[in-house]
């Protein structure tokens, strides 16, 4: 019983730094986003917001 909570603070610690690092992509690929928007016109755009994982964790972690 003592791995338990061994295991469990790790993986709290694992988990901040995670959201931690959802939450710094997120605003820098807003510009980047637009910039993309800008040189493809907006087609690849729609492919960048489809094919992102920051949104998609957003989306589970909103």
């Amino acid at each position: 019983s003592k791995d338990e909570p061994s295991v469990y603070v790790p993986m709290q610690e694992q988990m901040d730094t995670i959201k931690y690092a959802d939450i710094q992509p997120s605003p820098y690929e807003s510009p980047y986003q637009q910039d993309i928007y800008h040189e493809q016109g907006g087609g690849r755009l729609d492919l960048v917001i489809s094919d992102s994982p920051v949104l998609t964790y957003e989306d589970l972690l909103g």
